[in-house]
């Protein structure tokens, strides 16, 4: 009886593994497979990145080499859905087969439409998209910077609209905006801009302007990466979205700090037409005239009642000083102040006398020597006489110098209440002939002769006026 297992072909398990690799790679050269990325990981060293396509419970392990990844349509991403084309490949060493990819695409607008809605929503969780955190735009800004692609319409579209509108000095950063290499570059672009010093060689942009033309969803795909999101919000000078058309959309439209509908819209938003700006500069400079004027005026009025204030004071003060010198003129006669004059003047001349008397003096320290021997050395007597003696010296001193001080107050009392030292100065006591003070000029008009009393003696005098009306009169 045969051995079925005779008649089975023996392969090695290179021999197996080689022609495997044939018969797959022949019938697979070029193939799309659409799946969800999973477990994407660039190689740090060599730059290949590696993955897997997954759907359902299957899994097709791809790579796609340094040299292609710089070609691809879409930038991959944990979780995105794509369409990847290239070929299948069998790894021996392994008995793994692989796709080796060369393209890849988006597998179709529900599925950008998806992944872009998480994102937004997961972003917005990290509060990439409050108003709070967006900065107002310069009035008036002296240098813009524009990433953008250099020679494209939308570089040309700004700097003829800026020239039109004003002359302000741009920044062209260049930079992809298409594609796998673009992210990275308008990435630069944003942080070369904030990374130069204020008063540097090259100025510092006072707006940022990120700049394209409108395309499919797919082109504008990087408009909506992370490290660009990330980037603008991290950006100190604020930044606008410029990108596509007013239809088109992209997440850094809700992170910028402004979105224009088109390039030119981001210019005209930016440059204030000179016009405009010389009519607000205008406004202001009225309006500052005016709060200038209003604080002018109120200080002046400030001003005006403070004097008011000060001279009301001043008078008051002075009415209520003259009033005290009448009060006092009044009760106390002018005879007796005089006597009372006399009379501290008589006392500090005894004084004086008494204390200054080269006779009295000497005569008075000549008792004290004799009183002195009659007290022994050190003795509890002669300590108790000497300092009577020095009690009465001290006495009589201060007798004097109060009688003195009396004598100034007093003096200055009569000179303020007598009224020639106010002749002296210039004035007048106006008198009739009975002797009364005319205080007025209808009273002198009234007198046929008045009395003019200076400080060194009268003089009479005519009142010519009263005389020409009593003979007009007649």
């Amino acid at each position: 009886m045969t051995d079925e297992r005779d008649n089975v072909q023996v392969f090695g398990v290179e021999h197996l593994t080689s022609s495997l690799k044939k018969v797959v790679e022949r019938s697979f050269l070029r193939v799309r497979v659409r799946g969800e990325l999973r477990g994407l990981k660039v190689h740090e060293s060599s730059g290949h990145m590696y993955g897997s396509l997954r759907e359902g419970s299957s899994v097709l392990d791809v790579v796609c080499w340094r040299s292609r990844r710089g070609r691809l349509k879409v930038v991959p991403e944990e979780g995105m859905e794509v369409i990847a084309t290239g070929r299948v490949t069998v790894y021996g060493g392994r008995s793994r087969y692989q796709l080796d990819v060369e393209d890849m695409e988006l597998a179709g607008e529900g599925a950008i439409l998806k992944m872009l809605h998480e994102r937004r929503v997961r972003l917005e969780g990290e509060g990439l998209f409050l108003a709070e955190r967006k900065r107002s735009l310069p009035l008036c800004p002296e240098v813009v910077g524009l990433v953008t692609s250099f020679g494209s319409a939308a570089m040309h579209d700004i700097v003829k609209a800026v020239g039109l509108r004003m002359g302000i000095h741009i920044l062209v950063w260049p930079s992809l905006m298409q594609g796998l290499g673009s992210v990275g570059e308008v990435v630069s672009g944003l942080e070369g801009f904030n990374g130069l010093e204020e008063g540097g060689a090259i100025p510092r942009p006072d707006v940022i302007i990120v700049a394209r033309g409108g395309g499919s969803l797919e082109d504008l795909l990087p408009f909506s990466d992370e490290a660009i999101l990330r980037a603008v919000a991290a950006s100190e000078i604020p930044v606008v979205s410029a990108i596509g058309h007013e239809s088109d959309d992209c997440l850094l439209d809700d992170v910028a700090d402004v979105r224009a509908a088109t390039p030119t819209a981001a210019a005209v938003l930016v440059v204030p037409l000179r016009k405009v700006l010389e009519e607000r500069v205008g406004i202001y400079g009225e309006r500052l005239r005016s709060c200038v004027w209003e604080k002018y005026e109120s200080l002046r009025r400030d001003e005006e009642e403070k004097g008011e204030r000060m001279m009301r004071e001043v008078r008051g003060l002075w009415e209520r000083k003259r009033v005290r010198c009448e009060v006092l003129r009044v009760m106390v006669p002018r005879d007796h102040v005089r006597v009372k004059e006399g009379d501290l003047r008589e006392k500090l001349w005894r004084l004086k006398l008494t204390g200054s008397h080269h006779g009295e003096r000497k005569l008075f320290e000549e008792w004290v020597w004799r009183l002195s021997r009659f007290f022994p050395d050190g003795g509890k007597e002669e300590r108790r006489f000497l300092a009577g003696v020095e009690g009465l010296k001290r006495g009589v001193t201060g007798v004097w110098e109060g009688g003195e001080r009396s004598l100034k107050v007093w003096s200055r009392i009569l000179e303020n209440l007598d009224e020639r030292s106010v002749l002296r100065r210039g004035f007048v006591i106006v008198r009739g002939v009975e002797g009364g003070v005319v205080t007025d000029s209808e009273g002198a008009k009234r007198e046929r002769d008045l009395r003019l009393e200076f400080f060194d003696g009268e003089v009479l005098a005519g009142v010519q006026e009263g005389r020409e009306q009593e003979e007009e009169g007649m």
